[in-house]
């Protein structure tokens, strides 16, 4: 059964009654009819008022709040039924001939399923007759005859019966009430024994309480049923007493019949208030006052928020809030005083998922669990809330129509040809009511001759159809101006579906055709505008929140147009989370203040997701009055400027902090002394021993000197005149002569047009790791060469006296060698002879004495020699006269005499050559040796740096040199050592 249903049964209910929450005031949820009629109460004047303050009870003398308010209490704590027996009620409220009237109060407590008292039923009897009764019995003797009359009015008056019985059981008395709840008059039942009239089955009952109550025992409230005179049964509750003296029982008879039948009715109705809660349609839970954990729910809770019950539990009503509303949620449940006994407001709540409602909630204080709690029902209201600030925003866009519009009203009864215009109508049309006369006749005449056609028949259409219509026509003034006329016009039906008048408005729009062209003509120069121009347009209606984007959106922000959010929540969606509250802060300064002007600069999300930073311009217009009607303005992409200054912010802290010498020059001239210095860092005046004054307005070339190495600077031209990045390694000079090994990586510099303005170089002094270098190379080849000289000198020495002793031993044994074994021991011999001529040729290869006292020619002649002892190659040796004269260091020879053999090995193990060239010439103070071959070749970019290419290098490296390598595949290899003169060579 629904709520609605048991609040009908409970109206219905004929015992006066108020339904109570059990919370702390014991609140009012509903009264019935009977309790309204019985105290003239209004139930909207009591309805979620606690009991504890109602008037009904409060103007009684006796302390009727107090007893109500225990009995109450005694209901919850122990959840079961309690009466308050009798309690007297001033008998102004009821508009009856007592003075007071009297009632027993009864508190019923309903008990949900998980047996907590849900609510109480407060319901009241009136015992205004019973008590009434009792007071005359106790009555003395001197007014007893006077009572006896007053007791027969009021007996007569009861609608209970009251009746005197005697000992025997016969029917002394019976008051007019038994003919209305039996049947009987008195004058039936009187000489009558009671049983005669009881239910067969309740008489055995009834005698025993008789007997009971001649014992002097009194009895209230016991129950039998009396057989009426058409046959029916009567449940009837009765109060008797026994007087021993007259030796009779007095007894007040109640029909109870329709209250035990509602009492049931009331029991099934508790039972189903026991699931009043958890099958309540509305959303509700319950959480501690202290702690403000939710303890309870229902189902419909948890299909409101989402979660299962186990996880529902373990939330507060914090967890359900948005983070900037906890404060005010904690100073709402701060105490029971600002919370109130019925607290009802509209929150923001979150479900599960994040989704965010309006909640609009009803929450009342009680005792839940022997918890302070608050019961709350939910109301979702996020629709009602949309709807309503939509209205808003009409009720808005409505009220700035109709100031601007000025649209005027008519009204025509063609049946009577009655035509009623407004005031403002007269203006649209300009002419005074003195020269219209109202009928349609006289309308029609305003109108061009050209369009009067077309509008009668508009406006007959409409008369024989009912269908609403909009129209353009002309009309000239008297005064002979021309206007253009909109009109909507609309008919009204009757109940048999016949159109029975039309009515409308009609518009001056004649100022809106002239500007509909201008303004056509203005939007397509906007468009031009817009597609012309490297910012995003944009255009916002402030009185209707609407916002044109232009092209620039697409094209610039990738947007489509028509996807782009077009009001004012765009802020939410494009503008970065962390720049929405400055951003929109500024802009309604602007907009709610007198500016006109609006910039601001911001992180603004692009169609892919990522964000742009945007400088954003605005221009208000304003009314008359201030008030900013529109707003138009320009987004610029500043994305790249700002990486760009971001980037140029980071390089001028790394120039200026970084140990290595930076030097700026100006782009051009390559040519002549070359380009000019503009910048030098801190670093190169420490490190050169110059001044910036020293050098701005100089080239770098005041750092070279005699022994800078003009190859390597020729390179550095070439890649200058290529605006190529390069990286050299030259001998400079310092401000006072020092010399100094400079790593020199240089780049040019680009605008934002590609055109080449600068040159930056960053300079490193490696003097010491060049020395370092060339020393750990120096002693790396030391090394190898000692080892090659000690291996050398073993098998000269050693090995060959070994084989020397054998050649002897071989000898001695050749006169006693048969003859049958003669070739096989010349044999032996002639191998003993080949393996001690191939070991002093390995030893003289590896430690060559040769180079001693001989030339650089001599020493390669000979290698060249022993490399083609089988004539396998045609060898070319070219020396200059230079060259052979040339007198080099033992170590200077050897190392060139190593590169040689290294790359005639790599000849024999890869080239598949036929023709060997070596070439040697001293040219510009500069020894440079080529050993070029005819085999496969090889794609010299994709070689990798083998053990034999880096020693070879390495030793070009040690004195000075630099290593070539020219080759490409079926086009043979040139190998070519350059090594600048110096001393030490």
């Amino acid at each position: 059964m629904t709520l609605r249903y048991n609040n009908q049964l409970f109206n219905a209910f004929p015992l006066p009654s108020l339904l109570l929450k059990a919370d702390l005031g014991f609140t009012i949820i509903n009264t019935n009819h009977a309790y309204s009629q019985l105290f003239n109460t209004n139930d909207d004047s009591i309805i979620e008022k606690s009991i504890l303050t109602l008037s009904t009870y409060a103007s009684s003398e006796s302390n009727i709040i107090a007893l109500i308010q225990n009995s109450l209490e005694i209901v919850l704590a122990t959840k079961k039924p309690h009466t308050i027996q009798e309690v007297a009620i001033p008998s102004n409220l009821f508009n009856n001939k007592f003075k007071v009237k009297y009632f027993t109060i009864n508190n019923t407590p309903l008990v949900g399923e998980d047996g907590d008292v849900e609510c109480i039923v407060h319901s009241v009897t009136d015992i205004t007759d019973s008590v009434t009764l009792r007071n005359l019995e106790i009555d003395d003797n001197a007014k007893l005859n006077n009572q006896t009359i007053n007791l027969n009015k009021i007996s007569n008056a009861s609608l209970d019966v009251i009746c005197a019985i005697n000992a025997e059981g016969y029917f002394l008395y019976a008051s007019n009430a038994a003919k209305t709840v039996w049947g009987y008059s008195p004058d039936e039942l009187v000489g009558k024994h009671f049983t005669t009239f009881l239910h067969p089955d309740d008489v055995a009952k009834s005698l025993q309480t008789a007997k009971l109550v001649m014992k002097g025992i009194e009895i209230d409230a016991f129950e039998n049923r009396y057989i009426k005179k058409d046959g029916t049964p009567v449940l009837m509750e009765w109060t008797v007493r026994f007087d021993k003296v007259e030796k009779i029982r007095y007894g007040v008879a109640r029909n109870i019949t329709e209250k035990k039948r509602n009492e049931i009715a009331l029991i099934e109705s508790e039972n189903r208030y026991r699931n009043l809660f958890s099958n309540n349609p509305s959303p509700m839970i319950v959480w501690d006052f202290e702690t403000l954990k939710i303890i309870d729910c229902n189902a419909e809770a948890l299909l409101l928020y989402g979660y299962s019950k186990e996880a529902f539990l373990q939330l507060s009503i914090k967890d359900l809030r948005l983070k900037e509303d906890i404060e005010l949620i904690e100073a709402e449940t701060k105490s029971e005083e600002i919370y109130g006994q019925i607290h009802k407001k509209i929150w923001r709540h979150k479900k599960s998922n994040g989704e965010l409602f309006y909640a609009n909630i009803t929450g009342h204080l009680l005792q839940y669990k022997g918890k302070k709690s608050s019961l709350v029902c939910i109301n979702d209201v996020t629709d009602k809330i949309n709807t309503e600030n939509a209205l808003r925003t009409s009720e808005l866009k409505l009220r700035t129509a109709q100031q601007v519009a000025q649209i005027g009203y008519w009204d025509f009864d063609f049946k009577t040809d009655n035509l009623t215009w407004s005031d403002e109508l007269y203006n649209v049309f300009g002419i005074t009511k003195a020269l219209f006369h109202e009928t349609h006749q006289s309308f029609v005449e305003l109108v061009d001759e050209e369009d009067r056609a077309f509008v009668l028949q508009t406006s007959k259409h409409t008369q024989q159809t009912g269908e609403a219509f909009t129209i353009d026509y002309r009309i000239t003034t008297p005064s002979g101006e021309k206007r253009v006329i909109q009109e909507h016009g609309y008919g009204e039906l009757d109940e048999s579906g016949n159109v029975i008048r039309l009515f409308g408005t009609a518009q001056n729009i004649t100022d809106r055709k002239l500007a509909e062209e201008k303004i056509r003509e203005s939007n397509q120069r906007y468009e031009y505008v817009t597609k012309a121009t490297s910012d995003a347009i944009w255009d916002w209606d402030l009185i209707h929140d609407k916002v044109y984007w232009g092209d620039g959106f697409e094209s610039i922000f990738g947007y489509k147009l028509d996807s782009l959010i077009s009001n004012s929540t765009f802020r939410l969606d494009y503008i970065h989370p962390d720049d929405v509250e400055a951003v929109m802060s500024g802009l309604y300064y602007v907009i709610y203040g007198t500016e006109t002007q609006w910039e601001d600069s911001y992180r603004f999300k692009k169609a892919d997701d990522t964000y742009a930073y945007v400088t954003n311009k605005g221009f208000v217009i304003r009314d008359s009055s201030g008030k900013a009607l529109r707003m138009v303005g320009a987004k610029r992409d500043m994305t790249k400027q700002r990486e760009e200054e971001l980037r140029l912010q980071l390089l001028e802290s790394v120039i200026t902090n970084t140990s290595d010498m930076v030097i700026i020059t100006e782009a051009e001239p390559i040519e002549g002394e070359g380009p000019k210095i503009i910048y030098v860092n801190d670093a190169f005046t420490s490190g050169t021993g110059y001044s910036k004054e020293d050098v701005i307005g100089k080239t770098p070339r005041l750092l070279q000197g005699p022994k800078t190495d003009k190859q390597e600077l020729e390179k550095l031209k070439k890649a200058l005149e290529n605006w190529q990045s390069h990286n050299i390694t030259v001998l400079n000079y310092k401000k006072n002569g020092d010399e100094f090994w400079n790593n020199m990586s240089i780049s040019p510099v680009a605008d934002a047009n590609g055109w080449y303005t600068h040159w930056i170089a960053v300079e490193r002094d490696v003097t010491e790791r060049v020395q370092r270098n060339a020393d750990i190379i120096q002693a790396i080849i030391r090394t190898q060469e000692e080892e090659r000289y000690e291996v050398g000198a073993e098998l000269h020495d050693n090995v060959c006296q070994i084989l020397t002793s054998s050649k002897i031993s071989f000898k001695m044994l050749e006169s006693v060698v048969p003859d049958n074994k003669r070739a096989v021991f010349n044999n032996g011999i002639e191998t003993l002879n080949l393996a001690f001529k191939e070991i002093r040729n390995l030893s003289h290869r590896l430690a060559p004495v040769f180079l001693d006292d001989t030339t650089l020619e001599q020493a390669f002649s000979n290698t060249l020699k022993s490399f083609n002892a089988n004539e396998h190659y045609i060898i070319d040796l070219q020396f200059d006269e230079a060259f052979k004269a040339y007198h080099a260091s033992k170590e200077f020879q050897l190392n060139l005499y190593r590169i040689l053999q290294e790359q005639l090995n790599n000849i024999l193990k890869y080239a598949k050559a036929s023709t060997i060239s070596v070439q040697g010439m001293i040219e510009d103070n500069k020894l440079c040796l080529s050993i070029i071959d005819d085999g496969i070749g090889f794609n010299s970019k994709l070689v990798s740096t083998g053990i034999g290419l880096s020693n070879m290098k390495r030793r070009a490296e040690l004195f000075g040199g630099e290593l070539i390598i020219e080759s490409e595949l079926g086009k043979g290899c040139k190998l070519t050592v350059e090594i600048p003169l110096t001393e030490t060579n």
